[in-house]
């Protein structure tokens, strides 16, 4: 499948499901050593993108988003975080867009423990990060008409049904056998745990000089700064 043009869309998004909450507030109702990892549902909407190319991608769509708090440095980043850890990514599946109420799509993980830095985390640890890939014709059908004109769809590019690429801006894109570290909350409905706000709590690591970037940020680390 051809390319058929780059077109960049903008979606600002107040993250209030994705605020940050302080770890009592995350603590409040989850049994602390309740911890259930999310599985991949069994759902039409649901598409696993094992390798996507290049010329799968007809449109891009760069996720603004605006945290309902801030979180602007390392620190204020640990000091909200329950849990902190290495991890490996094991696995990745593609989540597409639920249908009507679900502005972003979701990539599921399987990672491996590799260090923990705070906080107690169990494996199997899965969890979904924000960003991923959308057929078209399920990401028109939220468009009315003339918004699909606009953005340039046309009957015969739907009709190919290639995909949208929709990432926050900052997204880190974790890819398997890579490793990361993330900051996470507990999810107070099955106290799961999660990288919180919008997934700007996720790091990469490079092994070889022992940093952590992050491109929320715009800053390395030296991963030692976790473990003292």
């Amino acid at each position: 499948m051809r390319i058929f043009g780059f077109l960049l869309l903008s979606v600002l998004l107040v993250a209030c499901s994705a605020q940050v909450n302080s770890p009592e507030q995350a603590e409040a109702s989850v049994t602390p050593e309740v911890s259930v990892a999310p599985t991949m549902p069994d759902s039409e909407y649901v598409s696993i993108f094992a390798d996507v190319k290049e010329e799968d991608v007809a449109f891009t769509s760069e996720i603004s988003a605006s945290l309902a708090v801030e979180v602007r440095t390392l620190e204020e980043i640990v000091d909200n975080a329950q849990a902190i850890a290495l991890l490996r990514v094991e696995k990745r599946a593609q989540v597409t867009l639920e249908p009507a109420n679900q502005i972003l799509p979701y990539t599921f993980v399987e990672v491996e423990i590799l260090e923990t830095f705070k906080g107690s985390l169990s494996e199997p640890l899965s969890f979904y990060v924000e960003g991923g890939y959308v057929p078209l014709q399920l990401y028109a059908r939220r468009l009315p008409p003339e918004a699909q004109a606009k953005q340039g769809i046309t009957k015969e590019i739907l009709e190919q049904n290639p995909l949208v690429a929709m990432f926050p801006l900052e997204y880190v894109d974790l890819k398997e056998g890579k490793s990361y570290v993330a900051f996470m909350q507990r999810n107070t409905d099955n106290g799961a745990f999660y990288p919180y706000a919008f997934g700007f709590t996720l790091f990469e690591y490079d092994e070889g000089n022992d940093q952590i970037y992050s491109p929320y940020l715009e800053e390395s680390y030296p991963l030692d700064l976790l473990r003292e």
